[in-house]
Parts: structure tokens; C-alpha cells; sequence
């Protein structure tokens, strides 16, 4: 079996066995941007030294700068014909790639990459009308897959539904809301739990909300966000008729940042 290792945490002593395949074909990505897009949340833009190929939603894995063997994983929200991947960063305590990446990265610097990973795409094979729901930097593949879903030529409805629990965590609402001006097969729902949160409707939780839109049932659905959101959504979407092959994830688990 394969696991990513730095996105799991032990709950009691143990002992693990692996065989580490070192054959595995890098690339070298070089840092063209950095922008913060939160107080904790840093958008990262690398362009690699030879095409990078990956498909929408998927992640890739990044060696930590100046620790050697220590990597970590980042979804892109890029896609694969511009030429440059993306990804939205949130800073963690005492986090390895992240403290670098708010401390000390600059234009120019230099990144390793493992090749793309994942199975959280875009199904191409259908046409049903997608629920999104993105909670914190879950944003970022969510964002990959519903610009795919946009260049094609389907007709079906698209709901996207952003959560976070802070309001200072909220990022790209512009962008979001600018998405949503322009395409009307976009419904687009901002959900914040802070009572400070004054937009949109106001403060409220986010899978309530989706509770309170449905029902989901011809739904084709992607989620995205930590393990104890992906767990409720999947029995929220099951008890709206949701079938399991047509409810796909993505969890971001802790990890070392």
C-alpha cells in the first residue's frame, strides 16, 4: 500500500516498514510569485523546467527546502495548459514548508517536485450538475475543477459553496464573485460560522447550508476540505439520496505544514 506520510499523525507508538521507491522523476519548479491571500494563506506560483503534466484537482508532492527527505503535498488550483502551477498555502505552526514559504521564500527561489498524484478530477464521462464544497485552502482544487468544468460546453447548473470558520480566512471572494457575475450556470454560496462575518448571508456554518439548498440526489459531487468535514458532508449527502460512486474527496489531513 502507498500512504502519504507526512499528512497522517500516529495516536500511539508504532512501527512502520516501507519500502521507499527512489526512482521517482522530479522536476525543478522556480518561485515566479508569491502573494498573500489571507493573513494565513499564501498563493505559491511555480514555473517547472519542462512540462509539468498533472490533470485538474490533483496534487503534487514538494521537497521541503534545506531538509533532506522531508516533502510535502499541495493541490494545485492551476490547470495543466497555462503554464504555471498554483497552489494556496495555509501557514501552520511550526510548519516545515510553510514557515519556510511565509519566512523565507523569494522570487527565484528553487523547488523540487515529485510527479502529480490523486484521483480527485473532474469526471469527464458525464454530464449530471456538480455540487462543489471547499472549506479553507480546499478551495484550491475545488478552483482547478470548476474552471475545467467551465471550458467545456455542458449546460448543467454548477453550486459552489466556500466555507471557513474565521472570517480572516476567507480569500478570493472577488474572484469568486466576479466568476459568478459572468457565468450564470454558477450559483455561488460564501459561508462563515464567525458572528463577525457580515457578507453574503451573514454568519452560518456550511454544511447546514448545503443541507438547506438540496436535494442533491442528481447531483455529481466533490468535496474538499478536512477529514471531519468530508465525514459529515458524505452522511449529509447520502441521507439527500446521494449515491457513494458519484460523491468524490479530497481530505486534507494534518500534517507537518
Amino acid at each position: 500500500k502507498q500512504a502519504i506520510l507526512c499528512k497522517l499523525q500516529p495516536r500511539s507508538a508504532m512501527r512502520i516498514e516501507a519500502r521507499v521507491d527512489g526512482a521517482t522523476e522530479l522536476w525543478t519548479g522556480t518561485v515566479i510569485s508569491l502573494q498573500r491571500l489571507a493573513n494565513t494563506i499564501m498563493e505559491l506560483r511555480l514555473r517547472c523546467d519542462r512540462p509539468y503534466p498533472f490533470r485538474a484537482g490533483q496534487y503534487a508532492r514538494i521537497a521541503v527546502p534545506g531538509q533532506a527527505g522531508q516533502w510535502r503535498s499541495y493541490s494545485m488550483a492551476s490547470l495543466p495548459d497555462e503554464g504555471e502551477l498554483v497552489f494556496h498555502i495555509r501557514a501552520v505552526p511550526n510548519g516545515a514548508f510553510s514557515g519556510w514559504l511565509f519566512e523565507q521564500a523569494r522570487v527565484g527561489d528553487s523547488l523540487q517536485l515529485g510527479p502529480a498524484q490523486g484521483e480527485f478530477m473532474l469526471q469527464r464521462d458525464t454530464e449530471r450538475p456538480l455540487l462543489l464544497v471547499a472549506a479553507g485552502t480546499g478551495l484550491a482544487p475545488i478552483e482547478a475543477i470548476l474552471r475545467e468544468r467551465r471550458q467545456r460546453s455542458w449546460t448543467a447548473p454548477v453550486f459552489l459553496y466556500f466555507g471557513t470558520r474565521r472570517v480572516e480566512d476567507l480569500y478570493h471572494l472577488d474572484y469568486l464573485q466576479e466568476l459568478a457575475i459572468s457565468w450564470p450556470d454558477l450559483h455561488l454560496e460564501v459561508c462563515c460560522s464567525d458572528p463577525r462575518f457580515s457578507g453574503f448571508a451573514g454568519p452560518r456554518r456550511l454544511l447546514p447550508s448545503v443541507a438547506e439548498r438540496g436535494p442533491w440526489s442528481e447531483h455529481e459531487v466533490y468535496l474538499c476540505g478536512s477529514p471531519g468535514m468530508i465525514e459529515a458532508a458524505v452522511d449529509l449527502l447520502l441521507s439527500h439520496g446521494v449515491s457513494h460512486e458519484h460523491i468524490h474527496f479530497d481530505s486534507f489531513a494534518p500534517s507537518a505544514g
